[in-house]
């Protein structure tokens, strides 16, 4: 009996092994950088509060024993190697469930500026031992995600794009003087050059908007038709979806089904119709709205979707244009008494603003470097992003500032002061 069982289990063993072999053959090298930084992140452990100072305070931390035995942490190279593999891929798709809209997780953002402050603090401790190759490889790295970061076409990872950039400008700034450019040969010196210049072609923010409107519209169409079709009659409710199927999750199809089904006898009463308003926005605002119009709430819901789509249209259409083109429609969307447009469109101006200053504060340290070799005069050899001309030029006890014609987005004061940029001058001095 015993010998019988021992056959079968032989038996068995022979028909699934092989099956088990084909799936060891499907692993690949693959080409998608996220894969890489997902296994990084997955090395960075729960430091302790002066540890975390310490990836804070990357540019300015001293040194110490402290500081070196967590550079030198097993943790601390593995990650830091598979973000090297990362930056030197093309693709990178995150993976991310674009179809739960504003519930989305990207956990992933956090854990890719917490890596990047890790490769820069790596990177400057590098560079002032003397490594140069190697410190300008983690900063590399650093920027090679940072780039990455921003390809999932999300308004915020644009922004948590530039934030890491914006380390690694200001650190370039204050560290670019006369004396460290000394320490690079000619070919490192002309590739740090190239840098700064490359890094100004921006990709475009249009497509960035396309994307948000449709992964919005679609979390919308879901959660306003959830609260629509709430205890609907069967038939009432699969035409409702049948509708949306049909048509597409537009503001145009929502405003139709709403005013359709209002003045059915079975339709839509009106507290649903200020449900189905709440389901995705800012309460206090839509009750107010619907407070405030003429109009019955069926119909003052449905012309806020199409007031809506009418802003967006707008914004897009603008998407890439002078930042003061953006800044005067964002000035008129905050004028409409409308909660999707002001609570979701207005965050676009600001990104357009910040590419505009990286990407002019890459063009001041491509005038930098020349300024540092060949003297003031040379800022003329560079082009203001968003003047007329060249920058301003502006002399420091150390070092020297260059001055654009951009301005930031106005402050509560509606103050405007232009976007400068102190090159070789401590923090202090700036």
């Amino acid at each position: 009996m015993k010998r019988t069982f021992l056959l079968v289990l032989l038996a068995g063993a022979f028909f699934v092994l092989p099956a088990v072999a084909d799936t060891g053959t499907a692993l690949r090298k693959t080409d998608n950088a996220a894969t890489k930084y997902y296994q990084a992140f997955l090395q960075l452990p729960r430091l302790d509060d002066e540890d975390e100072q310490v990836l804070y305070e990357w540019d300015s931390t001293a040194f110490g024993k402290k500081e070196k035995d967590l550079l030198e942490s097993t943790w601390l190279f593995t990650a830091l190697d598979f973000l090297r593999r990362g930056a030197e891929l093309t693709s990178c798709d995150w993976g991310l469930n674009v179809e739960d809209g504003p519930a989305m997780l990207v956990g992933h953002l956090m854990c890719s500026r917490r890596l990047a402050r890790i490769a820069f603090l790596r990177g400057r401790y590098r560079l002032e031992s003397g490594r140069i190759e190697e410190g300008l490889a983690d900063f590399r790295s650093g920027y090679g995600l940072a780039h990455h970061v921003g390809t999932d076409n999300l308004e915020m990872s644009r922004l948590v794009q530039i934030s890491i950039e914006s380390m690694m400008v200001g650190f370039a700034a204050e560290n670019l003087t006369r004396d460290n450019l000394g320490r690079l040969d000619a070919e490192t010196l002309d590739r740090l050059k190239g840098f700064f210049k490359d890094a100004q072609k921006r990709r475009p923010l249009q497509p960035v908007l396309r994307f948000e409107k449709t992964s919005l519209c679609d979390y919308i169409a879901k959660s306003v038709m959830k609260a629509l079709v709430k205890d609907l009659p069967r038939r009432e409710k699969k035409e409702l979806i049948g509708i949306v199927e049909r048509e597409g999750s537009t503001m145009q199809t929502l405003a139709k089904i709403i005013r359709r089904s209002a003045g059915e006898e079975e339709g839509i009463a009106p507290a649903r119709t200020q449900d189905a308003a709440k389901a995705f926005g800012d309460s206090k605002m839509v009750s107010k709205m619907l407070e405030e119009s003429n109009d019955d709430p069926a119909e003052a819901v449905a012309k806020m979707f199409l007031q809506f789509e009418e802003c967006f249209e707008k914004l897009v259409h603008v998407a890439d244009s002078d930042p003061e083109e953006v800044l005067r429609i964002e000035k008129q969307m905050l004028e409409v008494s409308n909660p999707l447009v002001t609570a979701l469109l207005g965050v676009h101006a600001r990104l357009r603003f910040e590419e505009a200053k990286i990407q002019t504060k890459y063009a001041m340290l491509e005038a930098g470097v020349l300024i540092m070799m060949e003297g003031p005069q040379a800022v003329s050899k560079v082009r203001d992003p968003y003047g007329d001309g060249q920058f301003e030029y502006r002399k420091l006890d150390k070092g020297f500032e260059l001055v654009s014609d951009l301005k930031h987005r106005p402050d509560s004061a509606g103050r405007r002061a232009p976007v400068v940029l102190a090159i070789g001058a401590p923090e202090k001095e700036r």
